[in-house]
């Protein structure tokens, strides 16, 4: 059987949506639809088809520790740090070589933006 496993990219510093945004508190953690962040609302979004222990969070090294506080249901291992911001192909290379590190070449993954707004 085939691993199902979500990544979700959540590195980006959100220069975009300044002021409100900061490089230490980005879009994906601001509650701009709601009560829950961009990055809490797409975690709950993909629950229904991958279990939290299986959801992992692609961000920077300045950020890991404010994804781990707004995602307490991950695992915080599941919380990978980049050591460099290099956008979407080497986030996505990281995330391939962490996950087969982890559970070898079957494993389905979908990949998420952590700072999409998507309606009902």
């Amino acid at each position: 059987r085939v691993k199902r496993v979500a990544v979700i990219m959540a590195g980006g510093a959100g220069e975009r949506f300044w002021p409100l945004s900061r490089a230490s508190y980005p879009k994906q953690l601001l509650k701009v639809a709601g009560n829950r962040s961009m990055l809490g609302a797409a975690v709950e979004r993909i629950s229904p088809v991958v279990a939290a222990e299986d959801v992992y969070v692609i961000t920077g090294r300045n950020l890991k520790a404010a994804i781990e506080a707004e995602c307490p249901a991950l695992p915080a291992e599941n919380v990978v740090a980049e050591p460099e911001g290099r956008n979407t192909a080497a986030c996505l290379a990281l995330a391939s070589a962490f996950l087969e590190a982890k559970y070898g070449e079957d494993v389905a993954t979908v990949v998420l933006t952590a700072d999409h707004f998507i309606r009902d």
